[in-house]
């Protein structure tokens, strides 16, 4: 540690001569160097009492060996130590510096500190595994520093990150055990699936434990078709006695896998016959196409998409869709004119981890 003291001369008619300093050197510190630097640049060396350390009102008398005036105005006296090493956080109060001349008298007040211990804060949590969705979850863990002469809960907290964001610090309690740890994350800070919560203890003398991280789950969201086309309809064909295609125009089909899950999802579709009000069946069928391959919609479930989507985001299945991908109407050339309904049925599951 370092002290500095820096005596200035302001203005005046008189030059400040034969200037005695007279410092305190608490018992708490080792000083081993001293010296003064003035502004014309010359320095001197400052001897330190032998004894500095074996009384607690030491002090340190010197003689300053060039005047202060307009041409040097200004002296920085130093002086360099070591904190005792302590065993508890001890208190070092302030003290008066006194500086005195012929022609003025000065002095000024050290400021006190705290010489604190080297402290080590260990951080443990209990493992944790899942919970369900819109349920906190409950921390538990223990705090303990290596000087527990001294140590209790005051001051100390818990700083924690959820996914990299930071919660609210937990204040740990004077009511509590010492060093007990237990508050809850709340439900609204989680998504589905996995979340990193990373814990760090903090004391009221700034000391830090190495960061914990822990591994969540939150589980029992739901897998769903979060939006579905009740009525599409496909472009108009113009029957010319040659087969004939056209694609759907305005379906939208989105799936939402909340569940938390690390399998992927399967949406699958079956498809009735279109037929006129009258019952006319129309020469032709749906197909999904997938590349060069068409596959046929009938009752026979036709697997439209599979994926693995994070929490809460929304797929668009119909979205990724291109000319080369998606439900195709396919005529053959003996189609009658007329208006046709059918129904699609789609069917969304979870592929089973193998």
């Amino acid at each position: 540690m370092e002290y500095e003291y820096v005596l200035s001369y302001l203005n005046g008619d008189n030059e400040w001569q034969q200037v005695k300093a007279s410092l305190p050197l608490p018992e708490q510190v080792h000083f081993s160097h001293a010296k003064i630097r003035y502004a014309d640049g010359t320095e001197e060396e400052i001897n330190l009492p032998a004894d500095d350390n074996e009384s607690s009102v030491a002090r340190l008398q010197h003689d300053l060996q060039r005047t202060l005036s307009m041409k040097n105005p200004h002296a920085y006296i130093t002086l360099i130590g070591e904190a005792a090493k302590v065993d508890r956080d001890t208190f070092v109060d302030d003290d008066m510096s006194y500086f005195e001349g012929h022609e003025m008298k000065t002095a000024t007040a050290t400021p006190h500190f705290t010489i604190t211990t080297n402290k080590t804060v260990n951080l443990t949590i209990e493992p944790l595994t899942q919970v369900k969705k819109g349920e906190p979850v409950i921390i538990k863990g223990q705090i303990k520093l290596n000087d527990g002469l001294d140590f209790d809960n005051d001051g100390m907290r818990i700083e924690y990150r959820v996914n990299g964001e930071a919660g609210e610090d937990y204040q740990l309690s004077m009511d509590d055990p010492v060093g007990y740890v237990e508050f809850e994350v709340d439900a609204e800070e989680l998504q589905i699936g996995e979340n990193q919560i990373t814990l760090r203890a903090h004391s009221k003398d700034n000391a830090y434990s190495e960061p914990v991280t822990v591994t969540v789950t939150v589980i029992g969201g739901e897998l769903q078709l979060k939006k579905v086309s009740t009525e599409s309809v496909f472009a108009p064909i113009k029957l010319t006695g040659t087969a004939q295609v056209s694609r759907p125009e305005g379906l939208e089909v989105v799936v939402n896998d909340d569940t938390g899950s690390k399998a992927a999802w399967r949406l699958e579709a079956t498809a009735t016959p279109l037929v006129t009000n009258q019952g006319r069946t129309l020469a032709g069928n749906l197909y999904y196409q997938d590349g060069a391959k068409l596959t046929m919609l009938g009752k026979d479930a036709v697997e439209i998409a599979r994926q693995k989507t994070a929490p809460g985001i929304d797929y668009d299945v119909t979205a990724h869709w291109s000319s080369q991908q998606g439900l195709v109407l396919k005529t053959t050339p003996a189609a009658v004119p007329g208006s046709y309904q059918g129904t699609i049925t789609w069917h969304l599951s979870t592929v089973p981890e193998a």
